[in-house]
C-alpha cells in the first residue's frame, strides 16, 4: 500500500441541480476551472530524502548537494509527521521545516513535505501504554466488521510500519480532523513549496469496507438519508450509493486540506499521493484519482507500485508490463491538462530505465527511487545520467501533446460494479513463494477479473499492434473530440451524462467501439436501466446490438461486440480475439506508424512544435531472456499533410554515454521510412517544416 519510509434551457438546468444533489460534490470538481501550475512543477525530476529533527545543518548541505549533482529539481522530505506527536514534538519538527526549506531553496531546489494525513503511526504501541488508539479510540476508521482499523507491524509488504509499531487510520469524522487541518496550516506557514499529502483513503489492512463509525453513519445518513449498510451486497441500491459516496467524502477531506494550506500560503503546491490509479483497489480504498482531474488545486502523484519490493519489475511477464502501461497513461490522463508525477521504482537500473520510460513516454514527471522505500536510488550515478538527459530533453517530454487517434474510454462506474471489488486487478502474475510479491492471491489477478481484464486486453492489443492510443477518464466533448476512434471496453455503468457525451461524439462524426455484454445496462449507481442510455447504439431490444448504426445524418459510427473481446485477447493473446479487434479497429483508424520488430515495443507518438517524437520502449528481456538486448527497429510513420521533414535525430538514456545523433531517412509516398538503434529504450525527434515555407 504506501510507500513512504514510514509509510474523481431550463431542462438542462435541472438536470445538473439533480445531479448535484445525488452525486454531491463530484461535479463540482468536475466544472472547476483549470489554472496553470507552477512552473517548477512542469519540470520536476524528484527524490526523497529522510530527515530527523535534530539533523545538523552540515548534514543537510551535503545530501541536497548531493541531489544536485544528481539532476534532482524537487525534494520530498520525510521526517517524523507520520507519527502520534505531542505537541512539542511537532514545535521540532517545524523548527526542522524551517531550516531545510531555507537550505533547500539556497541550493536551487524546491522542497514538498510528506504528511500523511490518516496515518497515524505510534512506535512501541503494541507495548506502550501511550499510542494513538489506545488515547482516542473513538476515533479511528471502523470496518464493516465493527472492527477499528488498526494494525501492528510484520504484516506482509507493509515495510513501513516496524514489528511493534501501531498503524492507526483515522476517522475523516472525529476530532483528529481538527487538529491535522490545524496543523497542515502551520506547516504550510514554514516556507515548503508544496505539501504531500499521502494516500487519503479508507485503509483495508486494519479493516476492510472503512468508515462505519457511528460519525460517519450518521454523515452518510444525512447526506443521503439512507441508514448505513451492514453488509456487502451489491443488490443493494444503499451499498452502491455508500461506495459512490466514500469518493466524495475523500475527495471533499482532501479539498478542505488543500483550502487550509492555501488560506495561510496561497501559492502552496497540494500533491496527492495515489496508489489505486486503474486498478480496482479504488472500490475498497475510496480514494479515486480522476475526480481530481479538472481541480486546479490539486496536483497528483501516483504510486505505480512494482511487482515485487526485493525485485522490482525483474521478474515482470508480458502481461505484467501491460498493466504498467496503463497505469503510466492512466496517471497522464487522470491528471488532465495539469503535470503529473509518477514513482518510476525499479531494483537495478535495467527495470528501473523501463519503468521510467513508460512513466516519461506517457508524458509524467518522474520520482526515481530503489523500491520499496521513497528516500532511495537505484543509484547516484544511474539517477544523474536519467535526470541529466531528462533536463536536456524536458521541453520535448513534458510540452509535449500525445498524437494519437486512439482513445481508450475507462469507466469508473464500470470498475465499482462490475469487478464489486473481487480482485484488485494490479498486474497478471501471482506469487506465492515470494512474501515481497504484489500479491499471492490468484483472484488478484488481473486475468480474474472483467472490466478491468476487458480494459487491460485492449490496451495490450493496442501495444502489441503498435497503435498509439490515450486513455480518457471523466472526459469532456472536447478531449473526446481529438480522436477518430474511441474504445469503451466493458462499459457497463455510465451516468447520463457521459452517455450524452458519447452520443453527441458519434453524431459528431467520432467513431465509437464498444465491447461486452450490456453496454450502457446500468446507471451511475449500478441500477439495471430500463432501456439502454447510449442512442448510438440503437434501442431495439435489450442491448442485443451486434452491428453498426448510424445515428440520424452523422458520419459517425457505433459499433458494438457483445463478446468480451480484450479479456480473451488478455488471457492469451487469442488469434480469433485479436481478428475481431482488428475488424472493429482498422476501418476507422489506419495505421499511423509501423514497425517490423515483434510486439513487444510500445510505440508512443508526441508532437512538441515542429518537432514529432516517437518513444520507443522494449521491455521484453524481463520475461525473455533470449531477446537480443539492442535491436535496429524499421519504422514507418505517417507525415501529416502540409510538412516536410528537414531531419531526423535519435537520443536515448540508456548510455552511458547518452546517445543523440542524426539517422539516415526517406520520405515516400508519404510515409518516413527510417532504422532506429534501440537498446530498452529511444526517443527519435523528427523535424518538420510547412510545406513551401522557404519561400
Amino acid at each position: 500500500m504506501q510507500s513512504a519510509d514510514r509509510s474523481a434551457g431550463s431542462f438542462a438546468a435541472l438536470i445538473v441541480v439533480a445531479a448535484l444533489l445525488l452525486f454531491g460534490p463530484r461535479l463540482l470538481f468536475a466544472a472547476a476551472p483549470q489554472m496553470p501550475a507552477a512552473s517548477w512543477i512542469g519540470t520536476a525530476r524528484i527524490a526523497g530524502l529522510e530527515l530527523y529533527a535534530d539533523m545538523p545543518d552540515s548534514e543537510i548541505n551535503d545530501r541536497l548537494a548531493a541531489l544536485v549533482a544528481q539532476g534532482v529539481s524537487v525534494v520530498e522530505a520525510d521526517s517524523d509527521l507520520s507519527n502520534y506527536l505531542t505537541d512539542d514534538e511537532f514545535e521540532k519538527e517545524l523548527a526542522l521545516m524551517r531550516r531545510f526549506n531555507a537550505a533547500v531553496h539556497r541550493s536551487g531546489l524546491k522542497v514538498v513535505w510528506y504528511y500523511p494525513p490518516l496515518e497515524v503511526l505510534s512506535p512501541n504501541g503494541l507495548t506502550s501504554p501511550r499510542s494513538m488508539f489506545k488515547e482516542h479510540p473513538d476515533e479511528v476508521q471502523i470496518g464493516l466488521n465493527g472492527k477499528p482499523n488498526v494494525f501492528y507491524g510484520n504484516q506482509e509488504r507493509v515495510h513501513w510500519v516496524e514489528p511493534t509499531t501501531e498503524s492507526a487510520w483515522m476517522s475523516l469524522y472525529s476530532p483528529y480532523v481538527e487538529t491535522l487541518i490545524g496543523r497542515i496550516k502551520r506547516v504550510a506557514a514554514t516556507g515548503v513549496d508544496g505539501l504531500w499529502i499521502d494516500v487519503p483513503l479508507f485503509n483495508d489492512i486494519g479493516a476492510a469496507w472503512a468508515d462505519l463509525s457511528p460519525k460517519a453513519a450518521a454523515k452518510f445518513r444525512s447526506d443521503t438519508g439512507l441508514a448505513a449498510p451492514t453488509k456487502v451486497d451489491w443488490a443493494d441500491p444503499v451499498w452502491r450509493r455508500w461506495i459512490a459516496w466514500r469518493y466524495e467524502e475523500i475527495a471533499g477531506f482532501v479539498h478542505r486540506i488543500a483550502a487550509a494550506a492555501r488560506s495561510v500560503s496561497p501559492d502552496v503546491a497540494v500533491i496527492v499521493e495515489n496508489v489505486t490509479i486503474d486498478n480496482n483497489s479504488a472500490t475498497m480504498l475510496g480514494l479515486d484519482g480522476s475526480m481530481f482531474k479538472t481541480s486546479a488545486e490539486i496536483m497528483q502523484v501516483w504510486e505505480a507500485d512494482v511487482l515485487s519490493d526485493t525485485r522490482g519489475m525483474r521478474d515482470a511477464q508480458a502481461d505484467d508490463w501491460i498493466s504498467m502501461i496503463g497505469m503510466a497513461k492512466f496517471a497522464k490522463a487522470a491528471s488532465g491538462t495539469k503535470p503529473s508525477w509518477m514513482f518510476t521504482y525499479g531494483e537495478q537500473p535495467d527495470d528501473g530505465l523501463l519503468v521510467m520510460a513508460e512513466a516519461i513516454a506517457a508524458g509524467n514527471h518522474p520520482y526515481e527511487a530503489k523500491t520499496p522505500k521513497m528516500a532511495t536510488t537505484i543509484g547516484a550515478s544511474y539517477r544523474r545520467r536519467i535526470f541529466t538527459w531528462i533536463k536536456e530533453q524536458e521541453r520535448r517530454l513534458f510540452a509535449s501533446s500525445s498524437a494519437a487517434k486512439v482513445a481508450i474510454y475507462y469507466s469508473p462506474e464500470s470498475r465499482d460494479y462490475v469487478d464489486k471489488a473481487e480482485g484488485t486487478g494490479i498486474y497478471a502474475t501471482t506469487k506465492v513463494n515470494d512474501r515481497y510479491w504484489w500479491s499471492n492471491v490468484p483472484s488478484d489477478s488481473v486475468h480474474q477479473r472483467t472490466y478491468l481484464a476487458e480494459y487491460r486486453g485492449m490496451i495490450k492489443w493496442l501495444v502489441q499492434n503498435h497503435v498509439p492510443f490515450d486513455i480518457v477518464v471523466r472526459p469532456d466533448s472536447d478531449e473526446l473530440g481529438r480522436y477518430n476512434v474511441v474504445v469503451a471496453p466493458a462499459l457497463t455503468a455510465i451516468s447520463d451524462r457521459d452517455a450524452g457525451l458519447l452520443d453527441a461524439y458519434v453524431a459528431g462524426g467520432g467513431h465509437l467501439v464498444m465491447t461486452g455484454p450490456g453496454p450502457a445496462s446500468l446507471d451511475a449507481l449500478g441500477a439495471t436501466r430500463s432501456t439502454p442510455a447510449l442512442a448510438s447504439l440503437g434501442r431495439n431490444g435489450s442491448w442485443q446490438v451486434t452491428g453498426l448504426t448510424v445515428p440520424g445524418k452523422s458520419n459517425g459510427t457505433a459499433v458494438h461486440a457483445s463478446e468480451l473481446l480484450g479479456k480473451a485477447y488478455l488471457a492469451s493473446a487469442s488469434s480469433d480475439a485479436g481478428a475481431a479487434i482488428s475488424a472493429l479497429m482498422h476501418p476507422y483508424s489506419p495505421a499511423q506508424i509501423e514497425i517490423d520488430q515483434g510486439a513487444s515495443i510500445h510505440v508512443e507518438l508526441r508532437s512538441a512544435g515542429n518537432e514529432m517524437l516517437v518513444h520507443l520502449i522494449d521491455p521484453e528481456r524481463l520475461w525473455n531472456k533470449s531477446a537480443p538486448k539492442s535491436r535496429e527497429v524499421e519504422v514507418a510513420l505517417d507525415i501529416p499533410a502540409g510538412v516536410s521533414v528537414t531531419g531526423v535525430a535519435v537520443t536515448s538514456p540508456a548510455g552511458p554515454p547518452a546517445v543523440t545523433a542524426p539517422i539516415p531517412y526517406e520520405v515516400v509516398g508519404g510515409r518516413l521510412l527510417i532504422k532506429v538503434p534501440l537498446t530498452a529504450y529511444a526517443m527519435v525527434v523528427i523535424s518538420t517544416q510547412p510545406r513551401h515555407a522557404h519561400r
